[in-house]
């Protein structure tokens, strides 16, 4: 008997050691314990699955016709990835890196602007982040930003919309809501999955009233990208307080949305309370 034991009791620990990395891996951030669900982790796999392979195959067939170009562009976008907001609702952040994910698809190669698009997006992620985020979080992130710029380089790219009739400024505002839809519907899947809530219905919360700030850098992308053409690229490293003003102005927007939650909050406890006092003198 006590040999038996020996015998299966190593077996017994690797395998409560990988199931306890594997319920780990899988629980909700902020919430220990509690299980993403079966519907969220295979959404997460099947984004991992899909996108994790494009950034190799991007550094596979790296080209870049300016590298000093693309370093400058590359520092940019990381700079401009730091100047991020909390969206209203949800566990997620918006920062103004898309813009330069858009110049790079008008004036970079698809590897170029993928790896400045991921690295941009991680250094988001990343950047006082609190609590710090776990590897399946920055796997989706990757993935997920890797999958949204290979969608819009396509569209933007496509020989199909350009015989249809489609030229640059269309091709752009495509390639751009392109972006803004496959970034943030996967987001809002994942969560709808999570918490049981209509995926459309959280799009619409968290993730609708940004659509207007996508188009206004897709025409920001755009004029940076004929001055790149006119004037040389290095107007573009110009842009920066551009972004710093979208950031301002996405930090405001947000605080008087935060500011106007708390107001309705407070009416709604101040009638509770009135409501309370008149069944009490009742």
């Amino acid at each position: 008997m006590r040999q038996l034991d020996t015998w299966t009791q190593p077996t017994r620990k690797p395998e409560r050691g990988l199931w306890k990395w594997w319920l780990d891996l899988w629980t909700i951030p902020g919430k220990e314990g509690r299980f993403l669900g079966w519907p969220a982790t295979i959404l997460i796999s099947l984004q991992v699955l899909v996108g994790a392979p494009l950034l190799p195959y991007a550094m596979l067939h790296w080209h870049s016709e300016n590298t000093l170009r693309f370093a400058c562009f590359l520092a940019v976008a990381l700079g401009a990835s730091l100047f991020k907001v909390r969206l209203p609702g949800i566990q997620a952040t918006m920062s103004a890196n898309f813009l330069f994910i858009l110049v790079g698809i008008l004036d970079l190669s698809y590897p170029e602007t993928l790896v400045m698009g991921c690295l941009s997006g991680l250094a988001q992620m990343l950047w006082q982040a609190k609590p710090r985020p776990r590897p399946i979080q920055l796997l989706f992130t990757l993935s997920n930003l890797a999958i949204s710029v290979t969608a819009a380089s396509l569209v933007f790219h496509s020989t199909l919309a350009y015989n249809l009739g489609m030229r640059w400024p269309l091709l752009l505002a495509a390639a751009s809501t392109t972006y803004f839809a496959v970034n943030t519907m996967s987001v809002s899947g994942v969560i709808a999955a999570t918490e049981h809530r209509n995926p459309m219905l959280v799009w619409k919360e968290c993730y609708l009233w940004s659509f207007p700030y996508y188009m206004f850098g897709a025409l920001i992308a755009g004029c940076v990208s004929l001055m790149n053409r006119s004037l040389g690229w290095q107007v573009a490293i110009l842009v920066l307080p551009v972004v710093y003003w979208m950031y301002r102005s996405y930090r405001m927007y947000l605080d008087r949305l935060e500011a106007e939650k708390k107001h309705s909050e407070e009416i709604t406890d101040l009638h509770l309370r009135t409501i309370e006092a008149l069944s009490l003198a009742i």
